[in-house]
């Protein structure tokens, strides 16, 4: 059985004129992409890669210059969506003069909520982002911005949407903030609720998201769920093991490919699983106590970094601008300068 698709974009372009622009700005180009609902959906992307132009365009606060597509079962912008919409724009402003509980019950008469059913939700909704009870009936000019931030996200969940557009959603958010949010969006996932999730934070996204897309210069380079596109390196093994300094640990280390100290013991990398075992056999017959022994996994950031220096290694370079040394491209630039000394590992202590 297939689930309801909550967002549903199909070959949406968008470029932007001004009088200002030399030329038209083309922002997004063919974009085809859908959230599933009852997901989390981490959409991922540098600076400028047309991100946030995808969340107006969904939201109807900008309208495509080609394509179409529906939010909800509704084309884009439609009051009927909205009504079933969370939305979080990156550094939100509000009334500054209001309080958190002015804020909400605000917006909780737009969508109707009034009465005691409107203050219940209220205070609900800010225990939920742990804003703290005596910040409440103090004026916005007076919070930081992580507090700004939680009542931002209070405002997004307080008629309970079905979905919700989050952009950027941990900025300002402190350590002990960020943890609190990503444990939010797995309850209101739980609850059925779909999330989209812009955000650079790609630690978070790594352990909350479902699917990832990546989105670079307008074009979406990848999309799919985390299972798929962090590939397992079969060839690299990690190894994290204690073992006391000696003749041992001397013999083994010129087996690793790499091989560290750390406050969790000896970690080391190896590039062939048959050397591996041999020198987890000799660890633990000497004595020695192995802590992890897995297949090496690409981590999110890893493959946002490659996706991105692979897309701009292989774009071309325009033939109407002079090869000056200010207008080579990044990847032809780096070919041009003296190779960097491979760094060698030091010698482990004995």
């Amino acid at each position: 059985m297939h689930s309801e698709k909550l967002i549903d974009v199909r070959d949406v372009g968008k470029t932007f004129h001004s009088k200002l622009l030399r030329r038209p700005h083309v922002a997004l180009q063919s974009l085809d992409l859908s959230v599933e609902e009852g997901e989390i959906f981490g959409f991922l992307g540098p600076n400028g890669a047309g991100k946030t132009t995808t969340i107006k365009i969904l939201l109807g606060l900008i309208r495509s210059t080609s394509g179409s597509g529906q939010v909800l079962g509704f084309p884009f912008g439609s009051v009927a969506a909205r009504r079933s919409l969370g939305f979080l724009p990156d550094s939100p402003r509000f009334y500054r003069y209001l309080t958190a509980r002015e804020l909400l019950r605000f917006g909780g008469k737009l969508h109707g909520i009034v009465g005691a059913e409107l203050a219940r939700r209220v205070e609900d909704t800010l225990d939920r982002v742990h804003l703290a009870e005596d910040a409440r009936g103090r004026a916005l000019w007076s919070y930081s911005r992580g507090m700004l931030q939680r009542v931002g996200i209070a405002a997004a969940l307080l008629h309970r949407p079905r979905l919700v557009i989050l952009d950027e959603p941990m900025n300002g958010l402190d350590p002990i903030g960020r943890n609190v949010f990503r444990d939010l969006l797995l309850v209101l996932k739980s609850e059925g609720v779909t999330v989209f999730l812009s955000s650079h934070v790609l630690h978070d996204i790594e352990n909350i998201a479902d699917r990832v897309g990546i989105l670079n210069e307008g074009h979406l380079i990848q999309c799919g769920s985390l299972s798929e596109i962090l590939a397992v390196d079969d060839r690299h093994v990690e190894i994290r093991f204690e073992i006391e300094r000696g003749s041992v640990l001397r013999e083994i280390t010129p087996s690793f490919d790499e091989l560290v100290l750390s406050p969790q013991g000896w970690f080391g990398q190896v590039g062939d699983p048959e050397r591996a075992t041999r020198i987890v056999r000799k660890i633990l017959e000497s004595g020695g106590r192995l802590l992890r022994f897995e297949r090496k996994r690409v981590s999110l950031e890893e493959f946002f970094l490659q996706q991105i220096s692979g897309e701009r290694a292989n774009t071309p370079t325009r033939p109407d601008v002079a090869a000056s040394p200010r207008n080579v491209p990044r990847a032809e630039a780096d070919q041009t300068r003296a190779p960097r000394r491979k760094r060698t590992h030091e010698e482990v202590p004995s």
